[in-house]
């Protein structure tokens, strides 16, 4: 391909067609020891650029040398010019490889490049066969409509999954909640201490409960309750164990409530700390699971005597009843 000197206010640079800002994480900026290197012996490689039918050129690869040719007042470049008849899959391929190490860093940056790719003209046999292998990635065509789905989420739903290195399967199962509702956690996330976990826990059991109870996020978001929970002086792990526990209780009220009655029945027996009384407070597994640990003989025939009492053995009845 021919080498032309290319005046640099000629080249599309932050608005070219295959500037990944905005796709992959970090930036084009100049390192120090590039700096340092370009300096000491100038833009010895020459960039690349696009030429498509409109005579524009855009640059492919060279955005740190442009940006530092620029700073050095030259006005133009050396550049590698690719005609328009280049196929796509050949400008993305160079561009894959020359970004393998930040599309590899999240799940998130993957995603954005398989879209990436589509979006500049790769055929999606091209991206299922050559890029989706290197990146681990599923080579089935389900895959990219699991890639659009994922891209339909909050952009900064999107950046947070990144930052925290969500995986896939995180990521896709936050996908299928509604947007307005994802929209309205990822607000309150200054005040949370958020996991993927968390996440999805909280998602879900609120998703539930507005459902069956036919109201809105926004209905939530103003619930005195609510208000009181984010509003509070509770630092951010604290106040997201309160927020879980309530959306959990007014998911579940049935569950709520035959806990908090069982829990009555166990704190009135007012039983020494040597007995415990737990439950699968899921109330999956129906029984009672009781436990003694007693550190003399003496001490065994007081617990026994304490456990064969009839308020004991009538307690613990009742609670099997619950169950």
């Amino acid at each position: 391909m021919p080498i032309q000197c290319v005046r640099i206010n000629d080249i599309r640079i932050d608005k070219s067609r295959f500037a990944c800002k905005g796709i992959l994480s970090g930036d084009d900026d100049l390192e120090p020891h590039i700096e340092r290197s370009l300096q000491d012996f100038g833009v010895l490689t020459p960039v690349l650029v696009y030429r498509d039918n409109c005579g524009e050129y855009h640059l492919i690869d060279g955005f740190k040398r442009i940006r530092f040719a620029r700073q050095s007042g030259l006005t133009a470049v050396e550049a590698v010019v690719m005609p328009e008849s280049t196929p796509a899959e050949e400008i993305v391929a160079i561009i894959f490889y020359n970004k393998l190490s930040r599309i590899k860093k999240s799940a998130i940056s993957k995603i954005r490049f398989v879209l990436f790719a589509l979006d500049l003209g790769a055929s999606e046999e091209r991206v299922l066969k050559f890029i989706c292998p290197p990146l681990e990635l599923k080579p089935h065509r389900s895959f990219i409509e699991e890639c659009r789905r994922i891209h339909g989420l909050p952009a900064e739903l999107k950046e947070f999954c990144h930052e925290k290195r969500f995986s896939l399967k995180q990521i896709l199962n936050l996908a299928y909640y509604p947007h307005d509702l994802l929209v309205h956690i990822m607000a309150w996330k200054p005040l949370l201490h958020l996991s993927a976990s968390v996440l999805d826990e909280v998602a879900s059991n609120l998703k539930d409960y507005l459902r069956a109870n036919n109201k809105t996020v926004s209905d939530f978001a103003k619930d005195d309750e609510v208000e009181g929970i984010i509003n509070s002086g509770l630092n951010p792990r604290e106040r997201t164990e309160r927020l879980r526990r309530l959306i959990h209780e007014r998911r579940y009220p049935t569950l709520t409530g035959v806990n908090a009655k069982i829990q009555k029945m166990v704190d009135e027996l007012n039983l020494p700390e040597e007995i415990n009384i737990s439950w699968d407070r899921t109330l999956e597994n129906r029984r009672a699971d009781l436990s003694i640990h007693p550190e003399s003989a003496k001490e065994w025939n007081d617990l026994m005597n304490i456990l064969n009492a009839a308020e004991t053995a009538r307690a613990i009845g009742n609670i099997l009843n619950e169950l």
